[in-house]
């Protein structure tokens, strides 16, 4: 049924088509002539009952020829002694004298659509002896002044039966009536140009109408509650409807004017050579298109041509402007169409320089006739013509990508404004100056047929790093470059592209045969035990985005409450841990006791908030209120003063910065986290950090405080990238991330066979205790935080959680970044939850080494206590004498070198693939980066000039600054001494 309705329309549009060029003029001619009959009415109407007004038989004139028709029916009008309204309409029916005014025919004739003619013609004097519409040998009505013309007044006009005028056309074939005495149209005749011009409105109406039938076929309604589909499936079954009441509706009219005024015989026969005409044109067509596309001129053997043409499976439900897409591009990229365009460049670049050297100039004339001349300009116009139709093709075919090019902007930019140029000037004579421009078309060509291959070396300088994978990528973009590579096969390099970069390698996926499976054995239990047997944490985040903000809009009510609840719960923990300066003693102590500063059961009893918020702003009450405010306003910046509030608060700031960074997100009123619970977790986490140089609760604090910046921008994008589980998720794994952290690297733990690396398996040992302990933390609390939290929520988190700590262990730096750059390559990125758990990882892993981005200061006052640490390291290795790590020998100390290659090997390369990501890191973060960078750079130059060319390994204190060398071994010798007397003890 679809076929023949599809062969209906094919019919219907080539008929509709037809009748409006067949038509033609033959309405309007036919409303003209509808005249003689109204003139005739009234004539017999303005003389009854005499009977004036009969045809003129045997007379002197009795037929009149006027611009190359000939009259031979007519009747005299003379003018009425009464009303003379009918008589004066007939009269100004006379056609004009003047000859240049006068419509015509393409063969030169006058349409035959007169009515009324004058009675007598003028004298010898008047200008119609040198009319040609007149002949003057033909001529028989008498000369005006003369006795024979009695009455000059009267008339001669046309009698009703006589032939009225009919379109017709160049180049009629077939049988005319005229042969057998007709009048010529009634004819059996068809015309060449009516049929290509058939033929080429036929084609884009036929293609809309196919685009549109197609395109409703492919829209699905899955269920009635997709109003959006539904809407447009009916809308577009109603416009093609109303589309096919259209062109019965033209038809009916136009085949009523036809019969009415035109030519039907001619319309039947035309319909049929045109119907036979387009069926060879198409044939002739795909054939060119199969040896041209698909075989590759003769390239292709014959019986692989499916192979050139091959969609694939999942290129069925393309849609209509995807498959002209497609073959546009099929069309571009063979190797014939590239040839074609270098050659026309070429005979254009040619055709340029015969026209410059042959063209005049301002003083002297050039070699060119003026006709010549306009030749040339024509010539000029059509290959301007299908270079623009070459661009047009190219954007369809590359898209916005082809304009990105430098060099082809510049050629469609020339191509476009000469063409423009040459329509909007008079004469479409183009400047010279365009001419020249025009040139640059060969050097493009030359630079298309010969660039490409060579490899864009890598800028900027210092270490590079890549992975093999981004190799393999950088292989196939380039294969996916090469021209004339079937589209079949660049959309095969497109899917592996995807596939590598979504890290989908080695997914497994379901493909059943339905029509084997056996009852009671579904497809959902083959793809549970898939999931059982992979790795079953790959679901996506149990709630969205949209869900999260429903559910926040319903709480707006209970967030404000719940946020006023957690800023009482961190003022008491100011209160019971801060430290204000008025109570900072002179030898650096505190007037508080700070021997059971983790134990909130013994802490001192906090003032009422109520009672601290109505204190005085400088009373000692009101410390809390002030180191809060100060903290609001500077936790959202990268440039956050982190020892500012150390000082103010030793103990209690990681409970603080954690429910301040979740307070910004509302977490607490989302998750309905109760906050004496969370409160009590959080110092139970501090209290676990132990007291090293590095690794404690001030450098997890600091952590969180990062974290919060960073998860802030990467949401300040227009479409939200995390949602509130992941960044609940991220707080959390961001102030346990070193939870119960030694002092020690994994490496020294395995080596020295610590029970914690035994019990991990060497594997992440340090990650793996700090969630795990974490967790152990958090179940054996006298009241859960999460205990609101669904059991998917749960897991959720817990599940994130685990995968950023373990991100942190510098072992999987590479790794990760490495991933992370593929991942970079794929299209929705980072839309799925496998991307977002990679870049949760990464934001953790570059909040926990932000220390070298931070401002100059800050970064000064970090670097001690992470080479201290290092020292202790080294001290105990060297106790237990086992090899010393690198840049852990207090002896040996080399700061310098130690920070500046960290940031070269580890933090650059991180931040600067983050700040391909956020724009806040490459406005914020690099800048300290690169300032911390040129720092220790210009110290260890220092050094060098002072030291002469040499190893820079010599002392330092700590920071970077060069150090005596017998201060710093009688400090290694007092360290040794107190370290064998720990040992002892």
């Amino acid at each position: 049924l679809s076929l023949w309705a599809r062969l209906v329309m094919f019919l219907s549009i080539y008929l509709v088509v037809l009748l409006y060029i067949c038509v033609g003029d033959s309405p309007r001619y036919g409303r003209l002539c509808a005249a003689r009959a109204s003139c005739k009415h009234g004539c017999i109407s303005d003389h009854f009952p005499q009977l004036l007004c009969q045809q003129l038989n045997d007379t002197l004139v009795d037929r009149i020829e006027y611009g190359g028709n000939v009259y031979e029916s007519i009747f005299e009008y003379i003018p009425p002694d009464g009303d003379r309204s009918t008589f004066d309409q007939c009269a100004s029916l006379v056609p004009t004298e003047d000859a240049a005014a006068v419509e015509r025919l393409e063969t030169g004739r006058v349409p035959r659509t007169q009515v009324c003619f004058p009675r007598c013609r003028k004298s010898l004097e008047g200008s119609l002896l040198t009319d040609p519409l007149y002949p003057i040998s033909s001529d028989t009505r008498p000369l005006e002044g003369t006795d024979d013309c009695s009455n000059p007044d009267a008339l001669l006009c046309v009698v009703p039966p006589d032939t009225c005028e009919k379109a017709s056309f160049l180049q009629e074939w077939g049988v005319t009536d005229s042969d057998f005495d007709g009048d010529g149209y009634n004819d059996l005749v068809f015309s060449w140009p009516v049929i290509l011009l058939a033929i080429v409105w036929h084609l884009p109406v036929q293609f809309l109408l196919d685009t549109l039938i197609i395109y409703t076929g492919t829209v699905k309604v899955e269920s009635i509650q997709d109003v959006a589909a539904s809407v447009k499936k009916c809308g577009l079954q109603y416009l093609a409807i109303l589309s096919f009441v259209t062109l019965v509706f033209l038809v009916g009219i136009k085949m009523f004017q036809l019969y009415t005024y035109g030519r039907p015989q001619m319309l039947w026969v035309s319909f049929f050579a045109t119907v036979w005409v387009d069926q060879v044109r198409n044939l002739l067509v795909q054939t060119v298109l199969w040896f041209v596309l698909l075989r590759r001129c003769g390239q292709v053997p014959v019986g692989n041509e499916a192979s050139m043409f091959d969609l694939g499976e999942e290129d069925d439900a393309k849609s209509p402007v995807e498959m002209f897409r497609y073959v546009i591009l099929l069309v571009t990229d063979s190797k014939v169409f590239e040839r074609f365009i270098y050659s026309l460049v070429g005979l254009y670049a040619l055709f340029i320089l015969v026209q410059m050297a042959l063209a005049g100039s301002a003083n002297e004339p050039g070699y060119l006739t003026d006709e010549w001349e306009l030749i040339l300009e024509d010539i000029d116009t059509v290959f301007l013509i299908v270079f623009t139709i070459e661009i047009v093709l190219r954007l369809i075919s590359d898209g916005i990508d082809y304009l990105r090019d430098v060099w082809n902007l510049f050629d469609a930019t020339v191509v476009l404004v000469s063409l423009g140029f040459k329509f909007y000037a008079s004469g479409g004579r183009s400047l010279a100056m365009f001419r020249l421009l025009r040139l640059f078309r060969l050097v493009s060509a030359i630079r298309k047929a010969g660039g490409g291959s060579s490899r864009k070396a890598k800028s900027g300088a210092g270490i590079q790093f890549s992975s093999p994978v981004e190799r393999v990528l950088e292989i196939f973009k380039d294969i996916r470059e090469i021209k004339g590579l079937p589209v079949a096969m660049r959309d095969n390099i497109d899917w592996c592209v995807d596939i590598i970069a979504s890290n989908r390698l080695y997914a497994i996926s379901v493909d059943t045969d339905k029509s084997k499976q056996w009852e009671g054995f579904p497809e959902t239990e083959v793809n549970e035990w898939i999931r059982l047997a992979t790795d079953g944490s790959t679901e996506g985040a149990v709630r969205d985005n949209d869900l999260e903000t429903f559910l926040l809009g319903n709480r707006r009510r209970t967030a404000a409450d719940a946020n006023n609840q957690v800023v009482n719960t961190m003022i008491e923990v100011i209160a019971a841990h801060g430290v204000d300066s008025h109570d900072v003693t002179s030898n650096g102590g505190t007037k508080k006791d700070r021997k059971d500063r983790h134990d909130v059961s013994e802490a001192p009893p906090a003032q009422s908030p109520l009672k601290l918020l109505g204190a005085p702003s400088g009373s000692a009450e009101a410390f809390p209120i002030r180191l809060l405010d100060e903290l609001s306003e500077t936790i959202s910046d990268w440039d956050f003063n982190f020892f500012q509030f150390e000082e103010r608060l030793p103990r209690g700031l990681l409970p603080v910065v954690t429910m301040k960074s979740a307070v910004a997100y509302d977490l607490f009123a989302i998750f309905d986290v109760p906050t004496p619970a969370f409160r009590d977790f959080m110092l139970k986490i501090e209290e676990g950090y132990n007291d090293a140089a590095y690794h404690n609760a001030s450098h997890a604090a600091d952590v969180v405080q990062a974290m919060h910046v960073l998860m802030q921008w990467i949401n300040s994008k227009p479409q939200q990238v995390i949602n509130g589980q992941d960044i609940f998720a991220g707080v959390l794994a961001a102030a346990a991330h070193d939870y119960e952290h030694p002092g020690f690297s994994n490496q020294f733990l395995t080596r020295t066979k610590h029970p914690m690396a035994l019990r991990y398996n060497d594997s992440m040992v340090l990650e793996n205790h700090h969630i795990s302990s974490t967790f152990f933390v958090l179940l054996n609390m006298k009241q859960d935080p999460m205990q609101n939290l669904t059991e998917d929520q749960f897991k959720q988190i817990r599940r994130m959680m685990i995968r950023m700590v373990l991100a942190t262990d510098i072992a999987n730096h590479f790794t990760e970044l490495s991933l992370l750059k593929t991942k970079m390559n794929s299209k929705d990125f980072p839309a799925k939850g496998q991307d977002k758990q990679l870049l949760m990882n990464m934001l953790l892993h570059a909040a926990d080494v932000s220390n070298s981005a931070r401002p100059f200061e800050t970064f000064m006052k970090w670097v001690p206590r992470v080479m201290e640490e290092m020292f202790r390291q080294g001290d105990v290795e060297r106790l237990r004498q086992i090899p010393i790590s690198m840049y852990h020998d207090r002896l040996h100390p080399n700061t310098m070198r130690c920070q500046g290659s960290f940031m070269d090997v580890i933090a650059l390369p991180l931040w600067t693939v983050l700040g391909q990501i956020m724009p806040e890191v490459r406005e914020n973060v690099l800048p300290h980066l690169n300032e911390n960078r040129e720092y220790y750079s210009q110290q260890e130059d220092e050094f060098k000039r002072q030291t002469g060319e040499g190893d820079s390994s010599g002392k330092d204190d700590g920071r970077g600054r060069r150090s005596s060398k017998g201060a710093s071994q009688n400090w290694v010798r007092k360290s040794l001494r107190f370290k064998r007397a720990s040992k002892k003890t």
